[in-house]
């Protein structure tokens, strides 16, 4: 290896490093209120990104948190809601409003699986400030821990790239 080769795969390290660090150390709290238990359980599954729980973050997040990378010790606060008639207005089960931070979800959903799923899906939507879904994975409504291709929708959406 030349010293050049070796400088280069130094530097590819250190960024590397550097990544991994910020999405585990600079991402904002999420702060969750009104949640049923295993709505607030599913919503961390987004501590695998980095994400944290624990709501000590100085003042509400902006919407486009992560356009200003230097500005990310803020919550972003999610609010809970059961509604009664959400099946029946809305056509689905569970729904989220990014410019509100709330989920929604039907007041008849009382499995603790699919409890588990529509908190993880629809705080996705509010995490990542995406409309997006994927096949499979949180964000196609198939699991409530992280796959691939959540992975990829983060690092596509908000930049967080593992």
């Amino acid at each position: 290896m030349t010293l050049r080769d070796w400088h280069f795969a130094s530097v590819a390290f250190a960024v590397f490093c550097c990544v991994a660090c910020a999405a585990d150390t600079l991402l904002p709290h999420v702060v969750l209120v009104d949640g049923q238990d295993e709505l607030a359980d599913g919503a961390r599954a987004w501590r695998e990104l980095g994400f944290r729980f624990d709501g000590a973050g100085a003042r509400e997040c902006f919407r486009r948190w992560y356009d200003e990378p230097r500005e990310l010790e803020c919550n972003i606060t999610i609010g809970f809601v059961r509604d009664p008639l959400l099946r029946e207005r809305m056509g689905a089960d569970a729904m989220s409003n990014r410019d509100t931070r709330t989920v929604t979800v039907d007041a008849d959903v009382t499995d603790s699986f699919e409890l588990l799923i529509a908190g993880a899906h629809e705080v996705g939507h509010i995490v990542l400030d995406t409309p997006d879904h994927t096949v499979g994975g949180v964000m196609g409504g198939a699991d409530w821990s992280l796959h691939d291709v959540d992975r990829e929708l983060a690092c596509s959406t908000i930049g967080v790239c593992q």
